[in-house]
């Protein structure tokens, strides 16, 4: 019998376990063998609790305190937890930008274009500009005061002439809002969480004194 605690769990320097001791590297055995660590692990670490009952396994795992943590707790006894990585998410990130460089052409130029302006060599009948109206050709009217008629207002004529001579420039500016995305970034590798580690082989008493309650 060992002078330890039965159920004690502790690290050792070397790769084996002692006698009256047990890797902590999971599996079960039978309660009605070691009924002594049954009554005090139970079913923590597994087993049914009818025939067998699990062992701790901290094969790449460090332990934990347990019990309710001011921080991170609750922490049950033989609960697992954590990872040795984990992929970062959107709601991870701080908030931040991603810079867009685009170039806009075409605000604020000015742009001159050429206007046609129609015109009949038919005779005119009116002197007054009316809605519709074409230039035509002024007729012939005796009189020094008679007024030209140059505009034909008879509806539109079967032929017309283009005038030239006519230019309009149109300047301005303009503004609008340009939405889009930048391309897709990263890959989505996941991040190692482990700290820097050395192994160790943990071994619990199974044959030891048995521990009185304080």
């Amino acid at each position: 019998m060992s002078d330890e605690y039965t159920g004690q769990i502790m690290p050792c320097g070397f790769h084996f376990a002692p006698v009256d001791f047990a890797f902590c590297m999971g599996g079960t055995v039978q309660i009605t063998q070691y009924t002594a660590v049954f009554a005090l692990l139970g079913t923590y670490f597994g087993g049914d609790g009818r025939v067998s009952f699990g062992l701790p396994d901290f094969r790449g795992r460090s332990p934990l305190g347990y019990g309710t943590s001011p921080y991170y707790g609750p922490f049950n006894m033989g609960q697992f937890g954590g990872g040795d990585s984990f992929v970062l998410t959107e709601s991870n990130l701080p908030p931040h930008h991603h810079g867009v460089n685009l170039n806009v052409t075409g605000a604020g130029d000015a742009t001159t274009t050429q206007v046609t302006l129609n015109a009949t060599q038919l005779e005119g009948d009116s002197a007054t500009p009316q809605a519709g109206a074409y230039l035509a050709t002024a007729p012939d009217i005796p009189g020094p005061d008679a007024p030209e008629k140059i505009y034909y207002t008879g509806g539109n004529p079967s032929s017309t002439v283009a005038l030239g001579g006519i230019e309009v420039t149109q300047t301005g500016s303009a503004s609008g809002h340009v939405s889009g995305e930048t391309g897709v970034t990263g890959a989505a590798v996941a991040v190692r969480s482990r700290s820097p580690y050395q192994a160790v082989n943990y071994v619990i008493c199974m044959e030891g004194i048995f521990p009185q309650r304080n």
